[in-house]
């Protein structure tokens, strides 16, 4: 199943953005709008946004921060209980330094109830990010996602 999701593109990136799709699993069918606000103090660097039911499947999205916002589009990843990771590649190693970099992460609830930091009032789901709304799992380790992705392997985004 792994890899056979659907290609690499997306939309809703600005200058520089890249979304990669081609390593999401067949559960991984729903598509996700990550709109970020608040996010000033990182303005200039690249956020970097992973969807994943569990290595090696996976979706991810980057973009700028643009006046301290973002808004990624990543087509078809998410199922039921995914675990999103976000964090700002300040080192620009397309990998989370654990000594430099943060990782914020979250996990959807079923397709039927994502949970209550997304929407689907859209036609597809929408999750609205602010640092502040974002947690941080320090048991799964600096830059693990849920304890089942870790990302100091670097990964390019490659659409």
């Amino acid at each position: 199943m792994s890899g056979s999701g659907g290609g690499g593109s997306g939309g809703g990136l600005g200058t520089g953005g890249c979304v990669d799709v081609s390593q999401v699993d067949d559960l991984q069918t729903q598509d996700l709008e990550v709109i970020g606000s608040g996010f000033e103090a990182y303005e200039g660097l690249m956020i970097r946004i992973i969807a994943t039911i569990g290595e090696p499947n996976y979706g991810m999205g980057e973009a700028p921060i643009q006046d301290g916002a973002f808004d990624i589009f990543l087509p078809g990843v998410l199922s039921d209980y995914t675990e999103l990771g976000v964090y700002v590649d300040r080192v620009r190693n397309d990998a989370c330094d654990p000594d430099d970099e943060l990782l914020w992460q979250m996990a959807t609830g079923p397709l039927s109830a994502l949970g209550p930091l997304i929407s689907q009032n859209s036609g597809h789901a929408v999750c609205e990010m602010t640092p502040d709304r974002l947690r941080i799992f320090p048991e799964a380790g600096a830059c693990n996602v849920n304890g089942n992705f870790d990302l100091t392997t670097p990964i390019h985004c490659a659409d």
